[in-house]
């Protein structure tokens, strides 16, 4: 029987029959540039995509507002990472923090970047700039100290129930309400520009420690707990 008559095998691929005369080498180079196409379209459909990390620790501290009264403000690092593939750069329109106590949930906004040392149990703080957006390019990481405050809520017309600075507790209803307290969980979230928000929550162990350094310092840092 001549070449030219001789069966050759047929081999099913991808819906398409593979003699296999064909040379293998062209075919394993093609099923290497479609999966690599394929890649590509699940990294385009994927696009951003940030985490938010548990920051290491919380500072609670008794802040003066523009009334002299003394608020609880809440800082911490903020770190995000953005693992989107090359070119899916993602952007932060803001973040927040909240937390329960007494049955209520209290939410504070970002308001500054900014660091503290600690002189004698005295905060010193040190000025970065005021929170505003920022990029997170593909494959990076960025981090912020930030110190977030009670934002007052848009209370319709003629609502009288409606309270616009119910974000706000004061330090010394903050420490009745931490007395007897085990735990106290932290929510913080990113919303990420043009995406859905990211949220991380840790939590505190309300000890003796933790409640002393409130009471006598009017602060306390301790370790937040993933």
């Amino acid at each position: 029987m001549s070449s030219k008559s001789r069966p050759f095998w047929r081999i099913p691929v991808l819906g398409f029959e593979i003699e296999k005369r064909t040379d293998f080498l062209a075919l394993a180079a093609f099923i290497i540039a479609l999966l690599g196409a394929l890649y590509q379209v699940f990294g385009f459909l994927k696009g951003a995509d940030v985490k938010l990390f548990s920051p290491p620790q919380v500072l609670m501290l008794s802040s003066a507002n523009s009334a002299g009264e003394q608020v609880v403000q809440i800082h911490a690092r903020m770190a995000l990472v953005n693992s989107g593939e090359p070119g899916y750069h993602a952007s932060v329109s803001s973040m927040n923090v909240r937390f329960q106590l007494g049955g209520k949930t209290y939410e504070q906004n970002w308001q500054l970047f900014q660091t503290y040392d600690n002189k004698q149990d005295v905060l010193v703080p040190h000025f970065v700039s005021d929170a505003r957006p920022f990029p997170i390019k593909a494959g990076s990481a960025d981090s912020h100290e930030t110190l977030f405050a009670p934002h007052p809520i848009r209370c319709r017309d003629r609502d009288e129930i409606c309270n616009k600075w119910k974000n706000i507790i004061y330090f010394r209803d903050f420490l009745a309400a931490i007395e007897k307290l085990h735990e106290l969980a932290f929510t913080f979230t990113a919303e990420i520009f043009g995406e859905s928000r990211v949220s991380i929550t840790c939590v505190v162990d309300m000890d003796d420690d933790v409640r002393d350094n409130l009471i006598f310092n009017g602060w306390s840092a301790p370790i937040c707990w993933p």
